[in-house]
């Protein structure tokens, strides 16, 4: 009887809890909604902070905001009838981090997280044309900045292969 109990256990698929969204913020400034400049721009870099969004260890996509898709994880952004999927550049159980398109509509959006084909609750966030975010050194919107060329590579104050140099 132990191993016919064994046998059922194994042919039921592991049921996952559904991913669960906590909160959205410009990826840059980390600013919570209410405060000046919160709201995600058409265009920006936006992240999605909750539980079971995506897998346990963190995947970075081989190249940033190129697919919908990661590790099973996507998003999709809600504005009026018009529903845009967010081009991704990593996901993790915790957060994910993906790319607002600039096709965006402005106004109340709802944001979902989808991971394994199982879909988030919606959270509601503002899409504005344009916002100033600034990345800073230690990720917290605060502090000495971080400066980029278009292709993700540093500026920096000193040389180096991948970036700037004290003159930029």
């Amino acid at each position: 009887l132990p191993s016919f109990l064994f046998l059922i256990a194994a042919a039921i698929p592991q049921l996952s809890a559904a991913p669960t969204i906590a909160s959205v913020v410009n990826g840059a400034s980390n600013i919570v909604p209410g405060l000046p400049n919160a709201p995600v721009a058409q265009g920006s870099i936006f992240v999605i902070y909750g539980s079971g969004l995506g897998p346990a260890n963190i995947s970075f996509a081989p190249a940033a905001f190129q697919s919908t898709n990661l590790s099973g994880t996507s998003v999709a952004v809600t504005v009026g009838t018009t529903t845009v999927n967010a081009p991704m550049y990593y996901t993790s159980a915790g957060q994910v981090a993906a790319l607002l398109p600039s096709n965006t509509p402005t106004g109340s959006a709802t944001f979902t997280v989808t991971y394994n084909n199982q879909t988030s609750n919606p959270v509601g966030y503002t899409v504005v044309a344009s916002n100033v975010g600034i990345f800073t050194i230690d990720s917290s919107g605060q502090g000495p900045g971080v400066v980029m060329y278009p292709d993700y590579s540093l500026v920096t104050a000193a040389k180096a292969t991948v970036c700037g140099g004290p003159n930029t």
